[in-house]
């Protein structure tokens, strides 16, 4: 995988495999303005997804806060009209928080996630 986004102390990484039209973005999501990163993450989904015409995210997140939540949220809004994407929602096994958030990002967009526990 080819790293995109290096990861820092309160942003993910984020990397591509191009072979697999598959984006994971993976650590800790905590900025002190989501916005900024997420500005930058939609353009670069946005650039994979017309390049090839399908992608698949996969996200698999420690820990994120409610301002990035927010901004998940309005980004996952973003993708509702798109054909052809595939979200992977990883969580740890014991993780409830991470898990149910996915099932609300999935619940409040319609989109369908795949749901992957490690």
């Amino acid at each position: 995988m080819k790293i995109l986004f290096e990861p820092a102390a309160k942003t993910p990484g984020v990397y591509i495999d191009e072979d697999k039209h598959l984006i994971l973005i993976g650590g800790r999501l905590i900025p002190e303005n989501p916005q900024e990163f997420f500005v930058d993450f939609n353009n670069l989904v946005e650039k994979i997804y017309l390049q090839y015409g399908s992608i698949s995210l996969k996200f698999d997140f420690e820990y994120f806060n409610t301002g990035a939540a927010r901004s998940l949220y309005r980004f996952f809004v973003s993708l509702q009209n798109k054909i052809n994407i595939s979200i992977i929602w990883v969580y740890e096994e014991d993780d409830e928080d991470i898990f149910e958030s996915g099932k609300e990002f999935e619940n409040l967009t319609g989109l369908d996630f795949n749901f992957e526990s490690k």
